[in-house]
């Protein structure tokens, strides 16, 4: 699409569903490869990023279907090491692929990754907790090669609470042997919501929600079902252009226990 054109003017009336949120389905989906088996992600939200990550998946042998917004995801034949950079170049989320195949394969090419660029957002803090797990990782001139074979478990502190190297220290601890504990960890509900969608699995991990979590490795994964939570941020952008234009929606499935910093500004906006 080369253009998009608004007509303004009217206000909105209606009815509609809160997709499943994008930053809690692409970790997921980073995380199903830990599983050799199948996985079932209802209220998957079908969308350019969930798409290349879901196809990123399909090059390392994974088999994949849709099913009327369910998405099913089979990993017992995921066996390729090196990412190609069609998809992984155009999304910046494909850097949690990192944690997660160095988990299930022991070895990764990752194209260094695209996607939209906020401020720098430097992977060095991603590399160096994998470090401290047992990776040895080289920056290579187009991208990332990561060797672990054997991850163990580790004390981490992150400098700052970065969600993606949260997630990528959370993958690779699910497969190795020990504990690991992370220090500064971010909190955000896609954190706790990879979290329960591990747990779905048989993983074991406590704390997540605060800036400690600890996760024992070495369990064993199997196949799970597993509904992803609402996107907040799609909730909220609609209940911002209610206040612009006026009018009446109803939203279901909106997360209304993570709208609560909105309902003050709304309210002096003059939207009940």
């Amino acid at each position: 699409m080369s253009h998009i054109k608004i007509r303004g003017g009217h206000s909105l009336h209606g009815e509609i569903e809160v997709q499943g949120a994008k930053n809690a389905a692409l970790p997921i989906i980073a995380a199903s490869v830990l599983n050799n088996g199948m996985v079932r992600l209802r209220r998957c939200p079908q969308i350019m990023d969930v798409h290349h990550m879901l196809r990123i998946l399909q090059q390392s042998g994974a088999r994949i279907m849709w099913d009327d917004g369910d998405v099913w995801v089979k990993t017992d034949q995921m066996d390729t090491v090196a990412v190609s950079s069609l998809d992984a170049g155009k999304m910046r989320s494909s850097i949690m692929l990192l944690g997660s195949l160095l988990g299930r394969l022991g070895e990764v090419r990752l194209p260094y990754p695209g996607g939209c660029v906020i401020g720098a957002r430097p992977v060095d803090i991603h590399l160096a907790a994998l470090t401290q797990m047992g990776a040895k990782i080289k920056l290579e001139e187009n991208g990332i090669y990561a060797v672990c074979r054997s991850p163990h478990g580790a004390e981490i502190h992150l400098p700052f609470p970065s969600v993606g190297a949260t997630e990528n220290v959370i993958l690779l601890a699910v497969k190795a042997e020990g504990e690991t504990i992370l220090h500064g960890a971010a909190r955000e509900p896609e954190i706790c919501e990879l979290c329960r969608f591990l747990r779905s699995m048989g993983a074991r991990i406590r704390g997540e929600g605060s800036g400690r979590i600890v996760i024992e490795g070495g369990q064993q994964l199997y196949d799970t079902e597993f509904t992803v939570m609402p996107d907040r941020i799609v909730a909220g952008t609609y209940m911002l252009l209610l206040a612009a234009t006026g009018g009446r929606i109803r939203l279901r499935e909106a997360p209304v226990e993570q709208l609560d910093s909105l309902w003050p500004g709304l309210s002096e906006l003059g939207v009940e």
